[in-house]
C-alpha cells in the first residue's frame, strides 16, 4: 500500500502543476511508465484493487494533460485505459470520472455527438452504482457537462435547449462541491452552456464567479479560460473595456502551456475582435491569431 500511496502523491503533484501551468503530458507519461510496472508485483487482493483504482485515476489525468497538449489520439487511449482499470477494480467512481472528462474533452474538440454517447454510458453506470457522496458530486458534474453538450447543439432554444436547461438545474440539485476547484469548474462549464443558450447575462455572472473561485484555489490554467470567455463576451457586446480585457487574457495565455487555451478558446476571441471596428481591435485580432497558432 505504500507504493499505491506514493503513486497517488506523485499524481497529485503533477496535477497541481498542470492546473497551474497547463500541459504536463510528458511528466505524466513518465509516471505511467513507472506505475504500470507495479501491475506485475505480488499484492493482496485489496492492495491490487487500490492499485488499479490509483492507476485508473492517473490514466484519466494523463488523458486530460494529453488533451491540453493537443494529442487527441493519446488522450482517447488513456481515457479508455482508465475505464478498463477502474472496471477491473470494481471502481464505479473511476469509470464515471474517466467518461465525464472524456466527454468534456470531446465537446471542446467539437465532437459533441460522440461526447453525448459517452455521457449516456456514464449515466447508466451512475444509475447502476450505489450512490455515495463522491458519486453524488460526480453526478452533478456529469449533468453540467451534459448540459454543455446539449447547449452546444442548440441554437434555436427548442427541445434540445430545454433539455440543457433541465440538466443545468439537476447539476445544482443538492450539490455539495468537494473542493474550490470543483466549484469553479462547475461555474465555468455552466457559463459556457448558458452562453450557448443565449442567456448572456447569466453566463457573464457565472464566468466572473468562476474566475474568482479559481483564482482563490490557484488553478491558473482554468482561470485564464474564464478570462478569455469574459473578454470575448465584452468584445462582442461592444463594451470599451473589452479590448483591455482581451489584451490581458492574451497575456495570460502566453504564460501557460495550455494547447486547449490556445487552440480552442483564443480563436473565438480573435473572431470577435476581427468584426469590431478600430485599429486597436485589428491589432489585437492579429495578436490573438498569432497566439492561437
Amino acid at each position: 500500500m505504500s507504493d499505491v500511496e506514493a503513486l497517488r502523491s506523485y499524481h497529485m503533484i503533477v496535477r497541481s502543476v498542470a492546473r497551474t501551468h497547463g500541459g504536463q503530458a510528458g511528466p505524466g507519461l513518465e509516471l505511467i511508465r513507472w506505475a504500470d510496472g507495479l501491475l506485475d508485483s505480488d499484492a493482496s487482493a485489496s492492495t491490487r484493487a487500490a492499485l488499479l483504482s490509483a492507476l485508473a485515476g492517473l490514466h484519466s489525468g494523463v488523458a486530460w494533460w494529453c488533451h491540453d497538449g493537443g494529442d487527441v489520439a493519446a488522450s482517447l487511449y488513456h481515457f479508455g485505459r482508465a475505464v478498463e482499470l477502474a472496471t477491473e477494480a470494481g471502481d464505479d467512481y473511476g469509470v464515471v470520472y474517466a467518461l465525464r472528462h472524456a466527454g468534456m474533452m470531446l465537446i471542446e474538440r467539437g465532437r459533441v455527438d460522440d461526447a453525448l454517447k459517452l455521457l449516456q454510458l456514464a449515466d447508466l453506470r451512475l444509475q447502476a452504482a450505489y450512490v455515495d457522496s463522491q458519486l453524488r458530486a460526480l453526478a452533478s458534474e456529469f449533468h453540467v457537462v451534459s448540459a454543455f453538450a446539449l447547449a452546444s447543439l442548440s441554437r434555436d432554444y427548442g427541445s434540445t435547449g430545454r433539455l440543457a436547461r433541465e440538466e443545468l438545474a439537476q447539476a445544482r440539485d443538492g450539490w455539495d462541491p468537494p473542493s474550490e476547484h470543483a466549484r469553479g469548474s462547475m461555474d465555468l462549464i455552466a457559463a459556457q452552456a448558458e452562453m450557448n443558450l443565449g442567456r448572456l447575462d447569466v453566463a457573464e455572472a457565472m464566468v466572473t464567479v468562476a474566475g474568482q473561485t479559481l483564482a482563490q484555489s490557484g488553478d491558473r490554467r482554468e482561470g485564464i479560460l474564464t478570462e478569455l470567455i469574459r473578454a470575448r463576451m465584452h468584445v462582442q457586446a461592444g463594451e470599451p473595456r473589452g479590448l483591455a480585457m482581451a489584451n490581458a487574457a492574451l497575456d495570460g495565455v502566453e504564460q501557460i502551456r495550455s494547447g486547449v487555451a490556445r487552440q480552442i478558446y483564443v480563436s473565438p476571441l480573435a473572431s470577435a475582435l476581427e468584426v469590431r471596428s478600430g485599429s486597436e481591435a485589428r491589432e489585437l485580432a492579429r495578436r490573438a491569431r498569432q497566439v492561437a497558432a
